[in-house]
């Protein structure tokens, strides 16, 4: 009986998994506004591609029938002309016992992640997602998914993959090492 092969590039697409039929890019030469919604099935290619740096995925976690698997508080506290704190936001995390994953934000902040083991409505990871945004966050953050559902002729909203580069936009341990994608 062969060895079965870990695909790395699989096991990242699978935890962040949303829409198949739409993603986003972030592009600031190309796009005007920097980001762009492509109305296209979203592959393996794609997060391939993202993680060797040829583009910038995003991905937009809630389905046509308003469910995730993943849930990210976006927080952006930096931007008040503040370094983020990354150590405090793990202290917190640690002293809560919260079930959440660190990754450095495409801006410095922190994407605060909550990996799920089924689709569940978003509404309801949002609510969670809001519990945990309140006691983690000094300032401004945005959730995603950003919709508890999309109108059939919407797509939702896309948030930036980590990795980009490999290496960019990284996972933060428990202890505040920045791990590469290997590591990670």
């Amino acid at each position: 009986m062969g060895v079965k092969m870990i695909n790395p590039t699989q096991i990242f697409s699978n935890l962040f998994k949303g829409r198949k039929d739409a993603y986003g890019i972030y592009d600031p030469i190309k796009y005007e506004t920097g980001y762009n919604t492509i109305k296209e099935n979203l592959t393996l290619e794609h997060y391939r591609q993202h993680l060797e740096g040829k583009i910038s995925l995003g991905v937009i976690p809630i389905t046509p029938d308003g469910k995730c698997s993943v849930g990210i508080i976006d927080d952006d506290y930096q931007h008040k002309n503040k370094t983020y704190d990354y150590n405090k936001l793990l202290q917190k995390i640690k002293l809560l016992r919260l079930p959440v994953t660190v990754y450095k934000s495409k801006t410095d902040g922190a994407h605060i992640v909550v990996y799920l083991d089924n689709f569940y409505p978003a509404k309801d990871v949002r609510h969670i997602l809001k519990k945990f945004a309140y006691q983690l966050c000094e300032g401004e953050f945005d959730l995603f998914p950003r919709q508890d559902e999309v109108p059939k002729d919407k797509y939702g909203s896309f948030i930036n993959l980590p990795y980009h580069q490999g290496n960019t936009r990284v996972l933060i341990n428990s202890e505040g090492k920045e791990l590469n994608f290997e590591e990670g």
